[in-house]
């Protein structure tokens, strides 16, 4: 599967800000009712795109410099972005499911250094990486237009040594595990226990530094995009 950034598809802010794709997930959305990549680049291109037809469902501009997309149960996104310039690292909601697809945003909560966020279903939270580790936010007035990120007190983790966290991907097979990626090596997070491991099963293959992104086959595989020097 490949995609180009076509205006007759409905890429109309593509051609002007993409020159590479920071993030791509599968997704389905219950928005949409069909299976959707949501893809994003850092220098603020952000968008929903058919699987099937390769069409532009929805798109906007963020200034956040964006690093990572989430897709909600119910079909809103989640970004997150760590800052350029003068504009601070934040983590930012669209609630599209209630605006009829629009780009109104709902929420924004700036996070340093933003790199990656993911939806657990286990706790019903969303887990967000940044400079010095994990922390959760909870959505309030879920479902609403009017949706809310909120910080959750306690559930966060910092790295011991390590800073930069970079990818945030569930471990497959293993309900409540993720895959964390920072400046010096890959983690191991348990968002039940709410800790970060450095010496899960084969680290000593799987971790290296520069890791920019990391994800698991269903066969055991690990897959990682890992940059040069």
């Amino acid at each position: 599967w490949e995609w180009d950034p076509k205006e007759s598809e409905g890429c109309h802010l593509g051609k002007q800000i993409i020159t590479g794709i920071s993030e791509a997930k599968y997704r389905w959305s219950e928005y949409y009712k069909k299976d959707v990549i949501i893809a994003l680049n850092s220098a603020g291109w952000c968008g929903v795109i058919d699987y099937e037809t390769k069409a532009t469902l929805w798109e906007t501009e963020l200034k956040n410099s964006p690093h990572s997309i989430e897709m909600m149960p119910n079909g809103d996104i989640v970004i997150v972005g760590s800052g350029t310039g003068a504009v601070s690292g934040s983590i930012v909601y669209y609630p599209l499911s209630q605006t009829n697809g629009s780009t109104e945003q709902s929420s924004l909560v700036k996070l340093p250094g933003g790199h990656g966020v993911s939806w657990d279903p286990q706790n019903n939270v969303l887990w967000a990486v940044y400079d010095p580790g994990l922390v959760a936010f909870e959505v309030e007035n879920y479902g609403t237009a009017n949706a809310t990120l909120k910080k959750l007190n306690g559930m966060s983790v910092d790295f011991e040594d390590d800073y930069n966290g970079h990818d945030f991907m569930p471990v497959d097979g293993q309900p409540g595990k993720y895959w964390v990626s920072a400046a010096g090596e890959v983690w191991q997070f348990d968002a039940n226990e709410i800790t970060l491991d450095r010496d899960f099963e084969h680290s000593a293959v799987i971790s290296n530094s520069n890791v920019k992104g990391i994800a698991h086959f269903a066969d055991g595989t690990i897959v990682m995009t890992v940059a040069g020097k």
